[in-house]
C-alpha cells in the first residue's frame, strides 16, 4: 500500500495530506505510506480511497498485510552482492 500511494501522489503531483483531503482521509495517507497500519483501514476508509485512485477496494485490502501480522519500521537492508543474485529487498538479515 506505501509504495502504490506514493506512486499515485507523484503521478498526480498530490501531497499525503491533499490526497487525504480529496479521499476524506485526512492524515491517514501519510501514516499509511509510513507502513503504520494501527488501527488498519476500516473498509469505508478503504472504500473512499478507492473511488479516488481509480482501483478497487478489494484490491486495496489485498495490498495491506494480513492481520495480526505487524510492519517493521526500519529501512530495507540492501547486500549488493545478494541483490545483483537475486533482486529482493529484505527488511531483515
Amino acid at each position: 500500500m506505501s509504495h502504490f500511494l506514493g506512486r499515485f501522489r507523484r503521478a498526480n503531483k498530490l501531497t499525503p495530506n491533499r490526497l487525504g483531503k480529496v479521499a476524506g482521509l485526512g492524515g491517514a495517507i501519510a501514516r499509511w505510506e509510513k507502513f503504520r497500519f494501527n488501527p488498519p483501514p476500516s473498509p469505508q476508509q478503504l472504500e473512499a480511497l478507492a473511488v479516488v485512485v481509480g482501483v478497487e477496494r478489494e484490491q486495496l485490502q489485498e495490498m495491506l498485510p494480513p492481520p495480526g501480522v505487524g510492519m517493521k519500521l526500519k529501512p530495507p537492508r540492501l547486500c549488493g552482492a545478494c541483490y545483483a543474485q537475486s533482486p529482493c529487498h529484505r527488511i531483515e538479515w
